[in-house]
């Protein structure tokens, strides 16, 4: 997983300095994480974070996840999952 997740940032991050604002972090509630549409998640640093319409049932555990805020997504186990920052 660190692995893909690292090749994953790098490809971000050449990709284009949009990207920049990228971070790492862990979904930490609810365990497991699914990434269905609408379901609610915190991360690691308390913030919370809303899946858009997706249905990947992923069904994973603690996921380390490339959050990027300014494009509207997470990457998790090689998905792209669009999400929305609440308040």
């Amino acid at each position: 997983m660190k692995k893909l997740l690292g090749i994953v940032v790098l490809g971000l991050l050449f990709s284009g300095s949009a990207y920049a604002s990228c971070y790492e972090a862990t979904i930490m509630k609810p365990s497991p994480f699914m990434g269905n549409n609408g379901e609610v998640f915190t991360l690691d640093d308390g913030t919370y974070w809303e899946v858009g319409v997706e249905y990947e049932f992923l069904f994973e555990f603690f996921p380390k996840v490339l959050v990027c805020p300014n494009e509207g997504f997470i990457a998790v186990e090689g998905k792209k999952l669009s999400v929305k920052k609440l308040k």
